[in-house]
């Protein structure tokens, strides 16, 4: 066996970057336009992380008022499923101009 040099991949770029061959021009675009479409990737997979968060914590704001409104209900006298559902639709019909829950 023999001991060899090695280069971490910043290392190989600079290596690459230096050729001065006319020949390596084609590789050298080729290349910047791979890690400028790299780092493209990596700013919409963090824009889709922050939608992703956003949309996480919506859910779990809606499940805490779901249960405030679940246990208000129940304090001022609803008491079965059935009344329960009424109520509920009785929020649709103020928020939807009358519409209901229920499909049509």
């Amino acid at each position: 066996m023999r001991l060899t040099d090695v280069a971490n991949t910043e290392e190989l770029l600079r290596i690459i970057q230096s050729v001065p061959s006319p020949k390596a021009e084609p590789f050298k675009l080729w290349l910047a336009q791979t890690g400028a479409d790299h780092l493209l990737d990596l700013a919409d997979a963090k824009k889709l992380q922050e939608e992703i968060d956003t949309r996480i914590r919506a859910r779990d704001d809606i499940r805490e008022h779901n249960k405030s409104l679940a246990k208000a209900a129940q304090d001022a006298g609803v008491s079965t499923n059935q009344e329960f559902a009424r109520l509920q639709n009785s929020g649709y019909m103020g928020l939807y101009d009358g519409e209901t829950s229920s499909c049509h």
